[in-house]
């Protein structure tokens, strides 16, 4: 996802376990306090997932990640049934604490089931998301719009973008 990341997944960690609210409503004091508390968890997870192109920062808005580890987290999720991670995926709020609306990207394609949705703080320069479903997980990442994310999604599969109702 770059060199700043907009989204990193705050995974499952022994003694690590955010909070439902934190995964379906994107809210950035949520995750610096959880950062400042565990700032090592995002390394730590890193290397248990073999996640070789994510890190963590002194800041949890500056660590990063990449679509490929992000593809490799979920799909090792999938199979752990003690995680929660993918239930807060799937029940995810239509919009987030900031008003912006998490209905694009990934969370687009036919048959997901759940996603996570993120954005820089400026509003518009990078727009990433992953989602899962019955028998895949699927991550992006774009340089521009909400729009232009989806638009970037749905075109790598072959499919038209509907327009918004």
């Amino acid at each position: 996802m770059g060199t700043r990341t907009p989204w990193h997944p705050v995974p499952h960690h022994p003694g690590v376990l955010p909070s439902a609210p934190l995964c379906a409503r994107r809210c950035g004091a949520g995750s610096d306090s959880a950062y400042a508390k565990y700032p090592q968890s995002i390394d730590a997870v890193a290397a248990e997932y073999r996640l070789t192109g994510t890190r963590g920062a002194d800041f949890w808005g500056n660590s990063v990640t990449s679509t490929a580890d992000t593809v490799t987290f979920l799909e090792a999720k999938t199979t752990d049934p003690s995680s929660p991670i993918l239930g807060w995926m799937a029940t995810a709020a239509p919009v987030a604490v900031d008003g912006t609306r998490q209905n694009g990207g990934t969370g687009a394609l036919p048959s997901v089931t759940g996603t996570k949705w993120g954005w820089s703080d400026d509003g518009s320069s990078v727009v990433a998301s992953a989602s899962f479903g019955p028998d895949f997980s699927v991550a992006a990442n774009t340089y521009g719009t909400a729009e232009q994310h989806t638009s970037d999604v749905l075109g790598a599969f072959g499919l038209e973008p509907t327009p918004p109702a």
